[in-house]
């Protein structure tokens, strides 16, 4: 990679890192460089967006706050394979070249060489090996380790010739699920649309796996949704169904699971997820005619629980570990600690924070791969918010063993914003303003901008008010000089215009104190 394209990656790696606004001497300290330089090379990041098609990415710069990205949920997943690829363009065919000798390696365990790559895709042996290394990062991405063995190894008994992954069964179907993302990725031209399972995922998968069976497994999947009374989200169907296919694939073929990669004796799950997953192995059973192992019953398991799978029924009393609650407390009492707030009285948010620690707490522990969610794009209010959880993280490692990455502290920052959302009233207002429709709008829209903890229930002139009952308001901004009301006002007659907003905000803390 050019040392320019090394930067490149480097600043958007911090700024997809931290979902707020940075300086440019953060950046700068960060990758070792100067402001001057930082300013010039996102001039060449901006030229990077739009050569490489990402019309839904942004480099947002605001006077006095700094720099930071905006990026929908396709354009991340792009960026994410670009920057995990030694080629920073999306759109070359390097990139198709290397996830089909994925496929051949991974999905149809094909007996390879790096001649025989150079020779099926019309390259040199040299970039058959630049192209190895690539899908070694890939791989290792998914703990999957690509061994290339010499030519005098492939005699030894037991030993692959040429090519073989290395690797736990978990991370191997991990990497299958993540290959129809990547390949969607480099497919994705325009928006994809979701679906109960991803139109670009089906179709990938019915390019490897027989269209029959997928349909089958999906018939059987949704059927026992039905039963037990739970329905998986978009993204963990198409992973269960993906992983089921697996497992069948591989028995049709005649491949089994070598014995080091099943799963330890004893795992404790919940009778739910036991008796679920042996409907599931009973329906398998009978339509493919197969024998499922217990095996793969654990593993059916393991998606089960690491989906929360619970009806609403079953998540009121489900059994939630002491360490779970432990870590919920913790977090709660960490974001209130730091922001004087009082997260801690909100029960309901500490109910949702267990189901969902439990559940990821899980995941990272097992490894069970899940598409990430949509990027949520936190806004200048929230920020503090984030920063908050952001500091508290240590605390899933000390209690609970495992590390949260950015889309975890995101979550959780999601959950504190709900519990703003439920428990803050907005005072209503009444904005009276003489000034024509246009205007008006005008006016009350940069009030709802500038200041979103309150709610400008509507707008009219003085002579309008004889139609309106002032008792349904919290609290009147008013341009113009009235007679005194029932309800506090907010007198802007005097006002310079360009001090409205400011004089506005001294009003709302007198009056949020009162309350």
């Amino acid at each position: 990679m050019k040392s320019y394209e090394v930067k490149i990656k480097q600043i958007m790696e911090i700024l997809l890192y931290y979902p707020h606004y940075l300086t440019l001497d953060f950046i700068a300290q960060s990758i070792g460089l100067s402001k001057r330089s930082v300013q010039n090379y996102l001039s060449d990041v901006d030229r990077w967006i739009i050569k490489n098609g990402l019309i839904n990415t942004k480099i947002i710069r605001k006077q006095g706050q700094g720099i930071t990205i905006y990026a929908n949920a396709v354009d991340k997943l792009k960026i994410d394979r670009l920057l995990s690829g030694k080629s920073l363009s999306i759109y070359s065919d390097d990139n198709r070249r290397r996830l089909d000798m994925i496929k051949k390696i991974i999905i149809l365990n094909e007996n390879i060489s790096i001649r025989s790559l150079a020779e099926q895709f019309y390259v040199s042996r040299s970039t058959a090996v630049s192209d190895l290394e690539w899908v070694k990062e890939w791989l290792s991405s998914y703990k999957l380790h690509l061994i290339v063995h010499r030519q005098a190894e492939c005699g030894i008994s037991g030993k692959r010739s040429g090519i073989a992954v290395q690797g736990s069964e978990v991370s191997y179907r991990n990497a299958i699920a993540g290959y129809f993302d990547s390949y969607m990725a480099v497919e994705a031209g325009e928006t994809i649309a979701l679906n109960r399972l991803h139109e670009k995922s089906l179709q990938n998968l019915k390019k490897i796996y027989d269209e029959d069976t997928v349909e089958k497994v999906k018939r059987i999947i949704e059927t026992t949704e039905k039963k037990f009374g739970f329905f998986l989200t978009d993204d963990y169907y198409t992973s269960l169904l993906t992983h089921i296919i697996i497992s069948i694939s591989r028995f049709i073929n005649g491949n089994t699971v070598p014995p080091e990669f099943i799963p330890p004796e004893g795992e404790e799950f919940p009778v739910f997820a036991i008796e679920t997953a042996e409907y599931i192995a009973g329906r398998l059973e009978e339509v493919f005619h197969i024998i499922v192992s217990d095996m793969e019953k654990t593993y059916i398991c393991i998606h089960l629980v690491g989906f929360n799978a619970l009806s609403a029924e079953q998540s009121a009393t489900a059994e939630i570990p002491d360490k779970i609650k432990f870590l919920a407390l913790e977090l709660i009492k960490a974001v209130d600690s730091h922001m004087g707030t009082r997260f801690i009285s909100d029960e309901l948010l500490f109910f949702e924070l267990c189901m969902h620690l439990k559940s990821i707490v899980f995941r990272l522990q097992k490894d069970v791969y899940y598409k990430k969610a949509v990027q949520f794009q936190l806004s200048d209010s929230n920020i503090n918010i984030y920063k908050a959880v952001f500091k508290a993280s240590n605390l899933y490692q000390e209690i609970c063993e495992v590390k949260p990455d950015e889309e975890e502290l995101l979550n959780i920052t999601c959950y504190l914003l709900l519990s703003l959302h439920r428990n803050l009233r907005k005072p209503k207002v009444l904005l009276i303003c003489n000034k024509s429709i246009i205007e008006r709008m005008e006016f009350m829209n940069l009030i709802v901008e500038s200041l979103p903890s309150i709610e400008i229930a509507d707008c009219c002139t003085v002579y309008q008010l004889k139609f309106l009952t002032i008792s349904e308001f919290d609290f009147i901004i008013s341009t113009e000089a009235v007679e005194k009301l029932e309800k506090p006002i907010v007198d802007l007659s005097m006002v310079n215009k360009t001090e409205h907003i400011e004089f506005i905000q001294g009003f709302i803390s007198q009056f949020t104190n009162k309350l």
